[in-house]
């Protein structure tokens, strides 16, 4: 058995060790081409910035490996791209690659974590998948609500994708569940304002969804 060990380990691919003036390189390239997919991004061309992001991609795990947050980063822009061009299975593995890396790095309420969590929730709500995407959203809330007194994090986009997935659940005849994610968005919202000036619209609107839904369920 050793024998055999010692003949399959110089098969096994290992990963080229870089010297430092290689890493360098390769490190300037990536933040340069950061630079460009953000031009690129801001101009709308979501296709070449998924071009240039998989270059950038490869030059940081070849210097920083596998599990990095410049990595995670890079994975998530991507998806975010591809979700922009509507190509949702493409981007899915991408975010689920960033959630992965920072779960691992991170700790556990890190709203970097929150982030990424939501826009997977997003990604997997326009895929049909809206338990998951439930889940997912529930994580980010939670991680929100424990961190916001510290981070003071921009807590709207969680409410609207919560709302979202209300009015799915509502059209689906699935009341209690519209009715917790209606109260979810309008809390968020609520305690949004105390730290940020929202429109007050955003609570309104909230309102205005709880009170049909309560008619609804003849409360």
């Amino acid at each position: 058995m050793t024998i055999l060990l010692l003949l399959i380990q110089p098969l096994v691919a290992q990963r080229p060790v870089l010297d430092d003036e290689t890493k360098s390189t390769k490190l300037e390239k990536a933040r340069h081409l950061d630079l460009e997919v953000l031009k690129l991004y801001q101009n709308k061309r979501y296709q070449t910035a998924i071009d240039s992001s998989t270059v950038a991609l490869k030059l940081y795990t070849d210097v920083f490996g596998e599990n990095h947050l410049e990595v995670a980063t890079t994975y998530q822009n991507i998806a975010e791209f591809q979700f922009n061009l509507r190509k949702y299975a493409a981007a899915l593995p991408n975010l689920e690659n960033a959630l992965r890396i920072r779960e691992k790095l991170l700790p556990k309420n890190h709203l970097l974590i929150a982030e990424t969590q939501r826009k997977l929730g997003l990604l997997k709500s326009r895929l049909g998948e809206f338990g998951a995407a439930d889940s997912l959203y529930q994580h980010a809330y939670r991680s929100i609500l424990v961190t916001r007194k510290q981070y003071h994090p921009d807590m709207r986009p969680l409410a609207e994708d919560l709302r979202n997935l209300a009015v799915l659940y509502e059209s689906r005849g699935k009341l209690p569940r519209a009715q917790q994610l209606y109260e979810q968005s309008y809390r968020i919202i609520s305690l949004a304002i105390g730290y940020r000036t929202y429109d007050l619209t955003y609570l309104s609107r909230d309102l205005r969804a709880l009170a049909l839904l309560y008619s609804k369920r003849g409360e």
